[in-house]
């Protein structure tokens, strides 16, 4: 029987407590996940509470966790998926086909063949050669012309470069040369990139958006469907906020009384804040560097091969803590964190400042639900980290007022 992740029912969710009783209880010296199912929940609520007229397709590449798919899926989300892999596991779970959007805009033949064989028919596209390919194999697909927008300043993760195409004379011949194809281009995606906080980046998509509408429908195509794609962060609320006033006093702007869906992909919103990774300082070593200075050197279970993989690659922020409380006139020490594989550049984090740790003790990396799970790898031997989740009592019931019936949920519930 395979396995099944089992999500506990509390009254009160405290990281701290709940990470040291499980400590206590297992007696463990492996890194670890706890996850606040409920902040999912609420992010879901709130979503729809900034932007009602946009629904959620979310990003399945960003955590593919039962916990986090499977509650989603349980609330009626679409999804987001980039590969033949992704939406085989979506349609397992009982989401419809309708309710995917295949956002990739360059795929493999059989990609292609595997969706139409599914009926997952939307679908983008940013070139000509992708156009000849979905006519020649999937004419009836729905598609979605994916544009390019580079915000000024510096993404975390920018798209720019590999996918979309410029908006105006690029995307008005992409689209003459679908209405030649006799494809059925539905409407327009775009993605800004993860971590942009341009609110004006936002308004210019939509804006050019709104103008490759026009274009297209007076070409003859029935265009009906925008996806303002994802990247949205999920760390603090002010900032969708934000954006999301920017997005909605744009669609009234440029898309005033069109009969118009909207989707997007959130990946990171959704998934970011949920996850918590406990690691342990399973080694240490302290060294003299060229200035006298000591160095702490410290080994953790875990690393670049395993949750810090996107880290490595793209830079992205990491936030950590000791686990265990130290006064705050403890003097901070230069100190590496190591990952555990025979690689030196299994570095998680250096040049940082931390209180003196002992062999044993534990730091907490919060905000480690994006990225860290779905691009882990078992180099080296090391297995996955367990994951262990919770909700709150109260939301608990509000989650259950509001699923989709015909969905099960991936996960076993103890109350």
């Amino acid at each position: 029987m395979a396995h099944r992740e089992i999500l506990k029912v509390i009254e009160k969710f405290e990281l701290d407590k709940l990470i040291h009783e499980h400590i206590k209880k297992t007696g463990t010296d492996e890194s670890f996940f706890i996850v606040n199912v409920g902040d999912i929940v609420e992010k879901f609520i709130l979503w729809y509470d900034l932007m009602p007229r946009v629904d959620p397709d979310y990003a399945f590449k960003c955590n593919n966790h039962p916990f986090v798919v499977g509650t989603l899926a349980a609330l009626g989300a679409g999804y987001d998926c980039a590969s033949r892999g992704e939406i085989e596991k979506v349609l397992e779970m009982g989401v419809g086909p309708e309710k995917i959007v295949f956002a990739q805009t360059v795929k493999p033949v059989s990609h292609i063949n595997y969706a139409k064989d599914r009926n997952v028919r939307l679908m983008t596209f940013d070139n000509e050669d992708e156009l000849y390919k979905v006519k020649k194999h999937f004419s009836d697909a729905e598609l979605l012309i994916r544009l390019r927008f580079d915000p000024k300043s510096t993404n975390k993760i920018s798209f720019g470069e590999k996918f979309g195409c410029m908006p105006g004379e690029a995307s008005e011949f992409l689209l003459r040369k679908a209405t030649e194809l006799k494809l059925n281009v539905k409407g327009v995606a775009f993605h800004i990139g993860v971590g942009c906080l341009e609110y004006e980046i936002f308004i210019k998509a939509i804006k050019d958006s709104a103008a490759a509408f026009k274009y297209g429908n007076s070409l003859g195509l029935k265009m009906d469907l925008l996806d303002i794609g994802g990247g949205y962060p999920g760390k603090e609320t002010e900032t969708i906020t934000g954006v999301s006033k920017a997005v909605n006093e744009s669609f009234r702007k440029y898309f005033d009384g069109a009969p118009l869906k909207i989707i997007s992909e959130p990946g990171t919103y959704f998934t970011e804040k949920s996850f918590t990774l406990v690691a342990n300082v399973h080694s240490r070593n302290v060294k003299i560097d060229e200035n006298g200075d000591e160095i702490f050197h410290y080994y953790i279970t875990d690393g670049i091969y395993q949750s810090f993989n996107m880290n490595s690659l793209h830079g992205v922020d990491i936030d950590v803590r000791t686990l265990k409380e130290t006064p705050k006139e403890t003097p901070l020490k230069k100190s590496i964190i190591w990952g555990r594989a025979c690689d030196p550049h299994d570095i998680v984090l250096k040049d940082i400042l931390l209180p003196e740790l002992q062999c044993g003790e534990w730091l907490i990396f919060e905000n480690s639900g994006s990225y860290r799970i779905s691009t882990s790898t078992f180099f080296n031997g090391f297995p996955n980290h367990p994951v262990y989740g919770f909700i709150e009592k109260k939301i608990w019931e509000t989650f259950n007022k509001m699923r989709v019936p015909h969905i099960k949920l991936m996960y076993d519930v103890h109350e």
